[in-house]
């Protein structure tokens, strides 16, 4: 089936994890004894009315001994009332009747920004909370944020009700948890009521970018080259540079259409980050396209254990944009021919990409390879002659019916890539994103490499003849489960569809793995009958079922201590891939393919 065959399954996801580790990213959930949970519109009111009797302080210092009347009305959504409710003004009806009128005729003006300031030692870092199309407000911490380190920034105007209190520039937010909703209005023109909720990242670097100008990260030109500066933490808070200044710009093809962006920056000066090889270049992955998070970096880590040369290294950090907190991001070296990256003997670097994606030095072979040259950045007419007839050379032998591609390619490298595109079922393998590079042979030609790899966001998908994707997963319940995936690859477009007829349900475990083999579909998956998983199967003749229960595959393996698997086709020869520990036999809990 070609490219069109079903790519390895989600369980292969689990398999890599086993053999490079597993990398997380945790938003803190609600403490223990958190205190009540929201009541009802009524009991909101009620608690905020008599806070006017209460102290304006958010941590329960005394304040001020003066009365004031706060009036809000908070429902499921945003509501506006009249700035008046926050400044304790007496309203007639008849004045709220023109006040609602005017507000009928005129929408309101969105309310104004606030932020925050978080001390961690001896430095202050902005913070600004996000607000999502309901209008809740989320305020993310760093890993090494404390709620009693945040205080209401000064550098901007706007008036907070906070749970019923007056919060005043410079106060501490005390006695609240993570991952508790509280009730907050927001005062300009209209004072706005709505809800606010603290959230914390966990054993993840920080980075923030402080761009020259404050809409910059508003703008969709990927092109356009900002002055920035950056400031980096390990995950404890310590830092782990100085401020370091340079310029930021867009990054990616597709990736730049996503709401969350990649980027690129160039330091002012090399510098090593996050134990990485110094370097100027940067770049930030935003894996807009995987909500795992994960696969770019698997298959990053993969890589660095499989080839001999450099191969790019990355690390996740939390990004801040301007002081507003954009995401979980792998911060990662570039693919560039320069000192700590790919600099050893290599004379050119190539890319396949499209035609319509190729710049300048883009050419296409006889067989309709489309080929972009990113080093050396300027050729001239000799180097250019020099790499398209090499490429060309190489071509021609691998389509030659002896054993002259020998003299082309190196092998290893070349197998390395091709068994990471395998198992990962890489959507762009071959196609785009695909790296060569070369070192110069005997006779003046350029030999050939397989690598770097790069681009993985889209990889771990199990795909049908037509094009269409397919998610299989062991859901709760212990239930085997499927469903069809949108063109984004990241949200479902059917129902979750149970696979149950005749499946064994007490000992099911993670790792499920589809397969198309002479028109029929296979849904296979570990279970564990005794001591460890044997690979049972499924057959049906729809990805979506039904499916009925064949058997066993493999039996149990009681010599290592878990079995995953996949299934792959490949010039007409079917291979079964699975768990063994026949090199490393005095640990069970080590594995092998």
């Amino acid at each position: 089936m070609g490219r069109k065959r079903f790519a390895v399954a989600i369980c292969v996801m689990t398999l890599l994890l086993a053999a490079v580790g597993g990398y997380g990213y945790v938003l803190e959930q609600e403490e223990p004894d958190s205190g009540e949970e929201l009541g009802s519109a009524e009991e909101i009111e009620a608690a905020i009315a008599k806070s006017g009797e209460m102290s304006g302080n958010a941590d329960g210092a005394e304040g001020s001994e003066e009365k004031e009347a706060q009036e809000a009305v908070v429902g499921e959504s945003p509501e506006s009332v009249t700035a008046s409710a926050i400044e304790g003004d007496e309203e007639t009806d008849e004045e709220a009747e023109e006040s609602e009128e005017e507000l009928d005729e005129d929408a309101p003006e969105p309310p104004p920004e606030f932020g925050f300031d978080l001390y961690h030692g001896e430095f202050v870092e902005r913070i600004l909370p996000w607000q999502d199309d309901e209008g809740i407000y989320y305020v993310f911490l760093p890993s090494y944020g404390k709620l009693s380190d945040l205080v209401l920034s000064a550098d901007f105007p706007a008036k907070i009700l906070f749970d019923g209190h007056r919060q005043m520039p410079g106060d501490r937010f005390g006695g609240i948890y993570f991952g508790k909703r509280y009730n907050i209005g927001v005062a300009g023109e209209q004072y706005q009521v709505t809800q606010i909720e603290f959230r914390r990242s966990s054993n993840v670097p920080t980075m923030h970018i402080t761009a020259e100008s404050e809409d910059y990260f508003d703008s969709d030109n990927k092109d356009q080259k900002e002055p920035m500066t950056v400031s980096l933490f390990d995950k404890n808070g310590e830092r782990e540079t100085s401020e370091l200044a340079g310029t930021i710009k867009g990054h990616g093809n597709s990736t730049w259409e996503a709401e969350k962006k990649p980027y690129q920056i160039k330091l002012d000066e090399k510098e090593s980050l996050l134990g990485m090889g110094s370097a100027k270049k940067w770049l930030l992955i935003a894996n807009a396209y995987d909500a795992t998070n994960l696969k770019n970096k698997i298959v990053l880590d993969l890589a660095r254990k499989v080839f001999s040369d450099w191969s790019p290294e990355g690390e996740f950090v939390d990004v801040y944009l301007n002081g507003r907190y954009n995401g979980l991001y792998l911060l990662t070296e570039k693919i560039e021919v320069k000192e700590n990256r790919l600099s050893k003997d290599c004379e050119c670097l190539l890319e396949q990409e499209t035609v319509k994606r190729a710049q300048d030095q883009g050419f296409v072979t006889d067989k309709g390879l489309s080929v972009e040259i990113n080093y050396p950045e300027n050729c001239s007419a000799r180097e250019y002659a020099k790499i398209t007839e090499s490429v060309q050379r190489m071509e021609d032998a691998l389509f030659a019916e002896d054993d002259s591609w020998q003299d082309h390619i190196d092998a290893k490298s070349w197998a390395g890539r091709y068994l990471i595109d395998e198992f990962s079922g890489n959507f762009d393998a071959d196609k785009l994103s695909s790296y060569f590079y070369a070192k110069a042979e005997g006779d003046g030609y350029y030999y050939f490499y397989g690598g770097p790899v790069w681009d993985y966001d889209k990889a771990f998908m199990q795909e049908d003849d037509d094009g269409t994707p397919y998610l299989t997963w062991q859901a709760q319940g212990n239930v085997l489960v499927v469903a069809r995936l949108k063109d984004n690859m990241v949200e479902l477009d059917s129902e979750v569809v149970t696979v149950n007829h005749n499946v064994p349900r007490n000992g099911l475990k993670e790792g499920p793995f589809m397969f198309k083999r002479n028109g029929k579909y296979y849904y296979s998956f570990p279970w564990c009958e005794r001591q460890t998983e044997c690979i049972c199967y499924c057959m049906g003749d729809n990805p979506m079922g039904p499916f009925e229960y064949k058997g066993k595959i493999m039996e149990q393996n009681t010599d290592c201590w878990t079995n995953h698997h996949s299934v792959v086709e490949y010039k007409g020869q079917w291979y079964f891939f699975y768990h063994h520990n026949d090199y490393c036999r005095e640990h069970d809990v080590n594995r092998s393919i």
